[in-house]
């Protein structure tokens, strides 16, 4: 089964592309874990949503209401989870740099995760042949 992908150019993906390239370096990991480590943690523990929360939010530069008609959400709610994911990661949303840090490590998250998938199938795959 040989499914399409689009080709893309490394210019043409910017930050994404540059994470992608860093994906196994370990101080990216480091970063990443540093700037959501505590919200994963929180996530997995609590089985929560919050790291999509958090990703929609900045998807949409911080726009509350594009942000919560996204997750199906009042933005009251979106309002509170935002609050409460502020005091887990232990940041100002506010802040551009911190939305900037917390934005690059979500990117390099998605970008490690899936490389893990890719390598999770290809194992599956090689198990059933």
């Amino acid at each position: 089964m040989d499914i399409e992908k689009p080709l893309y150019a490394l210019a043409d993906i910017r930050i994404r592309g540059l994470l992608h390239l860093l994906r196994d370096d370990v101080r990216l990991h480091v970063f990443v874990e540093r700037e959501l480590g505590a919200l994963l943690s929180y996530d997995q523990r609590d089985q929560a949503d919050l790291v999509r929360v958090l990703q929609t939010s900045l998807k949409h530069g911080g726009n509350k209401s594009t942000a919560a008609h996204e997750l199906g959400m009042s933005r009251r709610t979106l309002y509170e989870r935002l609050k409460r994911i502020a005091v887990i990661v232990g940041c100002n949303l506010s802040s551009v740099e911190s939305c900037l840090s917390l934005h690059v490590a979500l990117i390099a998250l998605g970008s490690q995760r899936d490389r893990q998938h890719r390598e999770h199938e290809t194992r599956v795959l090689s198990l059933a042949t």
